[in-house]
């Protein structure tokens, strides 16, 4: 889903000129790692789902 709606903005003649916007491959460097357990990861996950949940069914999205 979010591959699909880089690749349409990379297609828009308007950000097509910006180097920001042309990114097809993101190497591990870029990434920070951090050391968390699994329970703690996962219940971290969940809660922020709930709350982007929560914000769309404010917004009536859902």
């Amino acid at each position: 889903m979010f591959l699909l709606y880089f690749r349409n903005i990379q297609q828009n003649p308007i950000y097509t000129e910006l180097p920001d916007f042309n990114i097809t491959n993101i190497s591990s460097d870029s990434f920070e790692y951090i050391k968390e357990d699994t329970k703690n990861f996962v219940s971290k996950i969940c809660n922020y789902l709930r709350s982007i949940r929560n914000l769309l069914v404010k917004q009536e999205v859902f």
